[in-house]
């Protein structure tokens, strides 16, 4: 199943590739990205983040595609902390929004490490950063690709992003089944199974995360 990175480290692979539909004239500067995050506004030790948003069209035709499972995770720039997790779907004109949400420990999102994972069945996976997503006038869209090549390099991408996933969940202390792993699940039962076999699934990263939450709680027993 190869080996496992650390959640945060997971993230930022997904999140380190450049999405080829933001032209220039869509990306805003770290330094404008930054004052955008700092005009939502700290109260005390509550830092107010700002929602993402985005459009999902298609990299070929630009038409926008409904329906894609919208993964967003939001890192703490002073730490390894994964302070917020949240999912939702592409509309029907492709458009998504993940609503702001407010820190309580005082702790600001790394623009660079946080953002959205993108899937949709047939298609490439797709991420992008925070900076990307904020301090924008109009609604970024994001192209997903066909994907295109053998079912085996299909299985490995999918069993790649259930392991960075996984971790990311561990790390967030989520207790339910994200949505996105279960569109994934989907997908890899119309593969063959030989290329499935020995691969990270839906029942392995339920196992992975059920331990995780249980050496949790023994942890937090033997404090007390």
């Amino acid at each position: 199943m190869g080996v496992l990175i650390s959640a945060p480290l997971a993230a930022g692979l997904l999140f380190a590739a450049a999405s080829p539909s933001l032209g220039a004239d869509q990306r805003p500067s770290l330094a404008s990205s930054r004052m955008g995050v700092a005009a939502a506004g700290t109260v005390g030790r509550q830092v107010v983040v700002p929602a993402m948003r985005g459009q999902v069209v298609s990299a070929r035709t630009g038409l926008p595609i409904a329906g894609a499972s919208v993964f967003g995770v939001w890192l703490s720039e002073q730490s390894s902390v994964t302070l917020h997790i949240a999912e939702t779907k592409s509309a029907g004109d492709g458009t998504f929004i993940l609503p702001k949400w407010v820190s309580d420990c005082g702790k600001r999102a790394s623009l660079d490490r946080s953002g959205v994972i993108l899937f949709r069945r047939d298609y490439r996976v797709e991420s992008v950063p925070l900076a990307r997503l904020v301090g924008q006038r109009e609604v970024p869209t994001i192209p997903l690709s066909l994907f295109v090549g053998p079912p085996v390099e299909r299985a490995i991408e999918l069993s790649e992003l259930l392991q960075g996933l996984v971790l990311i969940v561990i790390s967030a202390a989520e207790p339910r089944l994200p949505e996105i792993v279960m569109a994934i699940e989907a997908e890899q039962q119309t593969l063959p199974e030989d290329v499935r076999r020995g691969r990270m699934g839906r029942p392995e990263f339920e196992w992975m995360v059920n331990e995780a939450q249980r050496a949790r709680r023994q942890a937090n027993q033997g404090t007390k």
